[in-house]
């Protein structure tokens, strides 16, 4: 059963309360687990059955790199932020770790699924292996991403509404991960904020 809210609405998806054998997930590929009281997706494609518009999404992530290594160094991409799987790049916008090219990027799309902007970043390698959160703020006329939290200093993106479109994005886009192969990507949680429409699976 799903529960509608059209007020600021808040919630947490917590890997010790909510697991994953349950309605609040979608796998699209792969099945994820919980290990270590964390979400661990390997070679996983998931969502979380809540539909979001206009928020501020956190994701507490651990991305398996150690010492000097960069996204070069990963054996597969990892991807995550906010997306309508039936639309595919419609209205998505997302993280981006992108192993061939040893890069971390934050970009949005328009509601044609045109990439409105890309913005290639530095990899801190104070993030390996540790619990980083990726903080994705999505306004009507932007989208921000944070890095370690949300203070300006940690303001690492932001890609602005461009003047012909009417909103950011219209359509309502699911918290949402992929790892498109092995490799152990951990999530403590994923934690929604002032969203200003959302529908949840209640379970």
């Amino acid at each position: 059963m799903y529960r509608n809210v059209v007020s600021p609405e808040s919630f947490v998806v917590d890997p010790i309360r909510d697991g994953v054998a349950n309605a609040l997930w979608a796998n699209i590929a792969g099945t994820p687990a919980v290990a270590s009281n964390k979400f661990r997706f390997n070679a996983d494609e998931s969502l979380v059955r809540a539909d979001l518009k206009f928020c501020r999404l956190e994701f507490m992530v651990n991305i398996p790199l150690t010492g000097v290594q960069t996204p070069a160094d990963l054996v597969n991409d990892v991807e995550f932020g906010l997306k309508n799987v039936a639309l595919g790049n419609k209205g998505k916008i997302t993280v981006l770790l992108d192993q061939s090219e040893g890069t971390i990027s934050f970009s949005a799309y328009d509601e044609t699924g045109t990439v409105i902007e890309t913005v290639t970043f530095d990899w801190d390698t104070d993030w390996n292996g540790t619990d980083t959160k990726f903080i994705i703020f999505w306004a009507s006329d932007r989208a921000v991403l944070y890095v370690d939290g949300a203070d300006p200093s940690n303001k690492v993106a932001e890609i602005q509404k461009p003047s012909d479109i009417g909103v950011f994005s219209r359509y309502p886009l699911n918290p949402w991960i992929k790892v498109t192969g092995a490799e152990n990507v951990d999530v403590a949680y994923i934690a929604v904020d002032n969203a200003q429409s959302s529908s949840i699976m209640l379970i």
